[in-house]
Protein backbone atom coordinates (compact mmCIF):
# COMPACT_ATOMS: atom_id res chain seq x y z
CA UNK A 1 0.00 0.00 0.00
CA UNK A 2 1.46 3.37 -1.05
CA UNK A 3 0.10 6.60 0.43
CA UNK A 4 0.81 10.14 -0.82
CA UNK A 5 0.55 13.10 1.58
CA UNK A 6 0.69 16.60 0.06
CA UNK A 7 0.13 18.32 3.40
CA UNK A 8 1.67 15.89 5.89
CA UNK A 9 -0.84 14.76 8.49
CA UNK A 10 2.08 13.33 10.47
CA UNK A 11 3.99 16.59 11.00
CA UNK A 12 3.69 16.30 14.80
CA UNK A 13 4.92 13.41 16.94
CA UNK A 14 1.43 13.00 18.40
CA UNK A 15 0.04 12.60 14.88
CA UNK A 16 2.50 9.89 13.82
CA UNK A 17 1.10 7.66 11.07
CA UNK A 18 0.94 4.05 12.20
CA UNK A 19 2.78 1.55 10.04
CA UNK A 20 1.32 -1.95 10.20
CA UNK A 21 2.46 -5.42 9.30
CA UNK A 22 5.96 -6.82 8.80
CA UNK A 23 6.79 -4.73 5.75
CA UNK A 24 5.43 -1.82 3.76
CA UNK A 25 6.16 1.55 2.19
CA UNK A 26 4.92 5.11 2.22
CA UNK A 27 5.35 8.20 0.04
CA UNK A 28 5.05 11.70 1.48
CA UNK A 29 6.01 15.33 0.89
CA UNK A 30 7.65 17.09 3.84
CA UNK A 31 8.00 20.61 2.42
CA UNK A 32 5.30 22.01 4.70
CA UNK A 33 6.29 19.98 7.75
CA UNK A 34 7.93 21.67 10.71
CA UNK A 35 10.18 20.72 13.58
CA UNK A 36 8.81 20.71 17.13
CA UNK A 37 10.47 22.31 20.18
CA UNK A 38 12.58 19.72 21.98
CA UNK A 39 12.67 17.34 19.01
CA UNK A 40 15.88 15.26 18.70
CA UNK A 41 18.53 15.94 16.08
CA UNK A 42 17.86 13.16 13.60
CA UNK A 43 21.16 11.92 12.18
CA UNK A 44 22.89 14.55 14.39
CA UNK A 45 21.69 17.30 12.05
CA UNK A 46 19.34 20.23 12.70
CA UNK A 47 16.95 19.28 9.86
CA UNK A 48 13.78 21.36 9.82
CA UNK A 49 10.96 19.47 8.07
CA UNK A 50 10.35 16.27 10.03
CA UNK A 51 7.46 13.84 9.76
CA UNK A 52 6.67 10.93 12.07
CA UNK A 53 5.59 7.28 11.90
CA UNK A 54 4.92 4.69 14.58
CA UNK A 55 5.18 0.91 14.47
CA UNK A 56 4.51 -1.85 17.02
CA UNK A 57 6.73 -4.92 16.97
CA UNK A 58 4.75 -8.17 16.63
CA UNK A 59 7.69 -10.19 18.02
CA UNK A 60 11.35 -9.90 18.92
CA UNK A 61 13.43 -9.25 15.84
CA UNK A 62 15.12 -6.71 13.59
CA UNK A 63 13.51 -3.66 12.01
CA UNK A 64 15.01 -2.30 8.79
CA UNK A 65 13.94 1.19 7.64
CA UNK A 66 15.17 2.98 4.50
CA UNK A 67 14.56 6.22 2.63
CA UNK A 68 16.20 4.97 -0.57
CA UNK A 69 14.51 6.53 -3.61
CA UNK A 70 13.76 9.86 -1.91
CA UNK A 71 14.69 12.86 -4.08
CA UNK A 72 16.69 14.80 -1.47
CA UNK A 73 19.26 14.23 1.29
CA UNK A 74 17.28 12.61 4.10
CA UNK A 75 17.76 12.11 7.82
CA UNK A 76 16.29 9.12 9.65
CA UNK A 77 15.82 8.36 13.34
CA UNK A 78 14.30 5.49 15.33
CA UNK A 79 13.08 6.21 18.85
CA UNK A 80 11.20 4.88 21.85
CA UNK A 81 9.28 7.09 24.26
CA UNK A 82 5.95 8.72 25.01
CA UNK A 83 6.49 12.32 23.89
CA UNK A 84 8.69 14.28 21.51
CA UNK A 85 10.69 15.67 24.47
CA UNK A 86 11.03 12.27 26.19
CA UNK A 87 12.53 10.03 23.54
CA UNK A 88 15.33 7.49 23.72
CA UNK A 89 17.38 7.40 20.53
CA UNK A 90 17.73 3.81 19.37
CA UNK A 91 19.61 4.65 16.19
CA UNK A 92 19.76 7.50 13.68
CA UNK A 93 21.44 8.00 10.32
CA UNK A 94 22.24 10.70 7.78
CA UNK A 95 23.79 8.93 4.78
CA UNK A 96 24.00 5.14 4.77
CA UNK A 97 27.38 5.58 3.06
CA UNK A 98 29.20 8.78 1.98
CA UNK A 99 27.42 10.43 -0.93
CA UNK A 100 24.39 8.11 -0.84
CA UNK A 101 21.98 10.89 0.31
CA UNK A 102 19.48 8.30 1.57
CA UNK A 103 19.30 6.91 5.10
CA UNK A 104 19.06 3.39 6.53
CA UNK A 105 18.63 2.14 10.09
CA UNK A 106 18.65 -1.42 11.41
CA UNK A 107 17.74 -2.09 15.01
CA UNK A 108 16.74 -4.90 17.31
CA UNK A 109 13.17 -4.51 18.57
CA UNK A 110 11.23 -6.25 21.31
CA UNK A 111 7.78 -7.80 21.11
CA UNK A 112 4.96 -5.28 21.71
CA UNK A 113 7.42 -2.39 21.81
CA UNK A 114 6.16 0.81 20.15
CA UNK A 115 8.78 2.55 18.02
CA UNK A 116 8.76 5.93 16.33
CA UNK A 117 10.41 6.76 13.01
CA UNK A 118 11.28 10.35 12.11
CA UNK A 119 12.23 11.44 8.58
CA UNK A 120 13.75 14.87 7.98
CA UNK A 121 15.99 16.64 5.46
CA UNK A 122 19.66 17.45 5.90
CA UNK A 123 20.06 21.15 6.63
CA UNK A 124 16.32 21.72 6.19
CA UNK A 125 15.99 20.10 2.75
CA UNK A 126 12.61 18.79 1.63
CA UNK A 127 10.97 16.92 -1.22
CA UNK A 128 9.44 13.53 -1.90
CA UNK A 129 10.09 10.93 0.77
CA UNK A 130 10.02 7.24 -0.03
CA UNK A 131 9.98 5.23 3.17
CA UNK A 132 10.21 1.45 3.28
CA UNK A 133 10.37 -0.89 6.26
CA UNK A 134 10.85 -4.60 6.80
CA UNK A 135 10.74 -6.70 9.97
CA UNK A 136 12.55 -10.01 10.52
CA UNK A 137 11.56 -11.98 13.65
CA UNK A 138 14.12 -13.68 15.89
CA UNK A 139 14.64 -14.46 19.56
CA UNK A 140 18.44 -14.17 19.82
CA UNK A 141 19.54 -10.94 21.53
CA UNK A 142 22.74 -9.78 23.25
CA UNK A 143 23.15 -6.86 25.62
CA UNK A 144 25.56 -4.03 24.83
CA UNK A 145 26.50 -1.91 27.83
CA UNK A 146 28.27 1.36 27.05
CA UNK A 147 29.81 3.72 29.60
CA UNK A 148 29.88 7.21 28.16
CA UNK A 149 33.13 9.15 28.66
CA UNK A 150 33.62 12.12 30.92
CA UNK A 151 33.37 15.04 28.55
CA UNK A 152 31.52 13.39 25.72
CA UNK A 153 28.82 11.01 24.54
CA UNK A 154 28.44 7.76 22.59
CA UNK A 155 25.94 6.61 19.98
CA UNK A 156 24.12 4.28 19.66
CA UNK A 157 22.96 3.75 23.22
CA UNK A 158 23.24 0.71 25.46
CA UNK A 159 20.55 -1.88 24.90
CA UNK A 160 19.56 -5.33 23.68
CA UNK A 161 20.53 -5.96 20.07
CA UNK A 162 19.92 -8.84 17.71
CA UNK A 163 22.73 -11.40 17.71
CA UNK A 164 25.37 -10.61 15.08
CA UNK A 165 24.03 -7.09 14.55
CA UNK A 166 26.61 -4.84 12.91
CA UNK A 167 26.93 -1.61 14.88
CA UNK A 168 28.93 1.55 14.27
CA UNK A 169 29.84 3.13 17.62
CA UNK A 170 30.78 6.81 17.60
CA UNK A 171 32.40 8.60 20.54
CA UNK A 172 31.76 12.36 20.37
CA UNK A 173 34.06 14.43 22.62
CA UNK A 174 32.90 17.73 24.05
CA UNK A 175 34.89 20.90 23.46
CA UNK A 176 38.40 20.69 24.99
CA UNK A 177 38.26 16.87 25.11
CA UNK A 178 39.53 14.26 22.69
CA UNK A 179 38.78 10.57 22.25
CA UNK A 180 41.58 8.19 23.30
CA UNK A 181 40.38 4.59 23.03
CA UNK A 182 37.74 1.96 23.72
CA UNK A 183 38.25 -0.46 26.59
CA UNK A 184 36.31 -3.45 27.90
CA UNK A 185 35.19 -6.27 25.64
CA UNK A 186 37.07 -4.59 22.79
CA UNK A 187 40.29 -2.59 22.94
CA UNK A 188 40.63 -0.19 20.01
CA UNK A 189 41.55 3.36 19.07
CA UNK A 190 39.18 3.34 16.08
CA UNK A 191 36.44 5.97 16.09
CA UNK A 192 33.94 5.17 14.63
CA UNK A 193 34.25 1.55 15.77
CA UNK A 194 32.67 -1.16 13.64
CA UNK A 195 31.38 -3.90 15.92
CA UNK A 196 29.60 -7.22 15.35
CA UNK A 197 27.64 -8.12 18.46
CA UNK A 198 28.28 -11.87 18.68
CA UNK A 199 28.06 -12.01 22.49
CA UNK A 200 27.15 -9.72 25.41
CA UNK A 201 29.63 -6.82 25.48
CA UNK A 202 30.66 -4.00 27.79
CA UNK A 203 32.53 -1.01 26.41
CA UNK A 204 33.89 2.20 27.86
CA UNK A 205 34.89 5.22 25.78
CA UNK A 206 37.87 7.09 27.20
Amino acid sequence: LNLWYVNPTNDAFTSAIRLTGSSGSDIALNGRATKEPGEPLHGLNEGGHSIWYSWKAPANGTLHVSTQGSDFDTLLGLYAGDSVTNLTTIISNDDTFPGSLYSVVNASVKKDGVYYVAVDGFGGQSGTIKLAFNFTPTDDFFNLSITAPLGGSVTPASGAYLANTNLVLVAMPDMDYEFVKWTGSVSSTANPLNLTLSSPMTLTAQ
